[in-house]
């Protein structure tokens, strides 16, 4: 059969990856699949590849978290936390923000982190599990979190403006069902009225995460639950969702699409 002389236009998808739609209902501007590419400047380009980020920072020994974000003023932060160290990206380099004494994390315990805002200031929570929970401030060292938080807890969150500790040591006692909030608006008050123990399963909490700016979801070893803000005395209320094998780590749990995955323990 002799070639036609139609032609067609396949323009390159340089909308990026959609994956919230069957393939069928997207659109030609946008690709389903992709293997090692990125669209940037209108652009389909090969990812760029790795960095030596541990190098950079000066820590010698093992990473254990990093958060970015941006404060009330749009300005861009960054903090990174091996096992004994917090640096903070100034610009041109890693500043030691440690301050005395040095942390005690463990491998097993990596530095949780989130950020915490007011209505003047933003600054980031941490916890791994030993120590004190953290705040880190830009520009100044780090300092034990004020207002009677958990003396350690696994993990850390932030939902209906107020800041969740999960699994947490309350008067030298390990409570591993045990939520510590706190007051609302102010992320260095914890009233004791405010813990919750979880021990309707006969588990221990691995991760707390929030959902939205309401709610918040709780991932326990064999359970899952959800809290949810009100506006009464106890500030959420909890119900239990499932009861299936939970995340490994609080690590092991990302937030993507709009939903949690979670590499569990089975």
């Amino acid at each position: 059969m002799p070639r036609g002389d139609l032609r067609l236009s396949f323009p390159p998808p340089v909308k990026g990856l959609k994956t919230d739609a069957p393939a069928y209902l997207v659109g030609e501007e946008f690709f389903t699949d992709g293997q090692n590419v990125v669209v940037r400047d209108n652009a389909i380009r090969v990812r760029p590849g790795y960095v030596d980020f541990g190098a950079a920072t000066g820590l010698t020994d093992q990473a254990a978290g990093a958060i970015s974000f941006k404060d009330n003023a749009e300005n861009d932060f960054l903090f990174v936390c091996s096992l004994t160290k917090v640096k903070e990206w100034n610009g041109t380099a890693f500043a030691d923000r440690t301050g005395v004494p040095n942390l005690t994390g463990t491998t097993a315990n990596p530095m949780r982190l989130t950020t915490y805002q007011t209505n003047s200031t933003t600054y980031v929570i941490g916890t791994n599990n030993v120590d004190v929970p953290q705040k880190l401030v830009p520009g100044s060292n780090r300092a034990s979190l004020a207002g009677s938080p958990p003396s350690a807890a696994r993990d850390v969150t932030v939902a209906f403006n107020r800041v969740i500790f999960g699994n947490c040591v309350i008067g030298g006692t390990r409570g591993p069902s045990t939520l510590l909030i706190s007051a609302a608006n102010n992320g260095e008050s914890y009233p004791a009225l405010n813990r919750v123990d979880l021990t309707d399963t006969n588990d221990s909490i691995v991760a707390v995460r929030a959902l939205n700016t309401q709610s918040f979801a709780i991932y326990k070893d064999n359970s899952q639950w959800i809290g949810v803000g009100t506006p009464n005395v106890f500030p959420f209320t909890f119900e239990i969702r499932s009861q299936t094998p939970g995340p490994v780590s609080p690590s092991a749990v990302i937030a993507a699409y709009g939903v949690h995955f979670y590499l569990a323990q089975d």
